[in-house]
C-alpha cells in the first residue's frame, strides 16, 4: 500500500471548496473511512492513497475541465503551499528547483510499493524524470512542472510526457527543457 501525507488530501479538498457538493460527498467517505474529515487531518500523519486519489477524482468530476483540472491543480498546488508555508529557501536555478520538488514528493509518500521520483537526466536546461505512477495522477505532475518552471523564470521551457502507465508503458516519464 502506498501512503501519503494529509497535507497532500487537504490540499486537493480545499480546491474543492467551490464545488460543495461534490466536496461533502468525498468527504463523507473519507470521515466514514477514517473518523476525521478533509480540514481535520494531520498534515504530517500518513494516509491511505486511495484518499488523495478518491479527491482528485471527485475534482475532476466536479470541474467543466475534466482530467485537465489534474494539470491546473499541479499548477496551483506548489504556488498554494508557498503562499501558506512561505518559499523553499536556497532555490536559486531551475534545476534547483525540479531537484528540490523530486526530493518533497519522496519524502510525502511511502509503502512498499511506492517508486521515488527518479532521475534519468539531470542537467541544466534538460531534465527527464520517471515515476511508476500505478497510483498516482501523472497529469499533475505536468502541472507541477510547469509551475516550476514559471517559478524559477525559466525561459523558452517545455513539459512533455514521453510515457505514460495509462498507455501501457512501464512507467511514466516526463521530459522538462528549458534555455541554459
Amino acid at each position: 500500500m502506498v501512503e501519503v501525507r494529509g497535507l497532500l488530501i487537504s490540499t486537493v479538498g480545499s480546491f474543492l471548496v467551490v464545488y460543495k457538493e461534490k466536496l461533502k460527498e468525498i468527504d463523507d467517505l473519507l470521515y466514514k473511512d477514517i473518523g476525521k474529515h478533509w480540514n481535520e487531518l494531520d498534515p504530517n500523519q500518513w494516509y491511505d492513497i486511495k484518499h488523495y486519489n478518491n479527491f482528485l477524482k471527485a475534482y475532476s468530476e466536479a470541474s467543466i475541465t475534466h482530467e485537465k483540472s489534474w494539470i491546473t491543480f499541479g499548477r496551483n498546488l506548489f504556488p498554494a503551499f508557498w503562499k501558506a508555508f512561505g518559499n523553499p529557501e536556497g532555490l536559486k536555478t531551475t534545476l534547483e528547483y525540479i531537484d528540490w520538488e523530486a526530493k518533497y514528493y519522496n519524502s510525502n509518500m511511502r509503502g512498499k510499493e511506492f517508486s521515488e521520483r527518479k532521475f534519468i537526466n539531470k542537467e541544466d536546461g534538460h531534465v527527464i524524470m520517471q515515476m511508476d505512477g500505478k497510483e498516482r495522477n501523472c497529469l499533475v505532475s505536468v502541472g507541477v512542472y510547469e509551475s516550476l518552471m514559471a517559478k524559477s523564470g525559466a525561459k523558452g521551457w517545455a513539459v512533455k510526457q514521453t510515457k505514460c502507465v495509462k498507455k501501457g508503458d512501464p512507467v511514466c516519464e516526463f521530459e522538462v527543457t528549458w534555455q541554459k
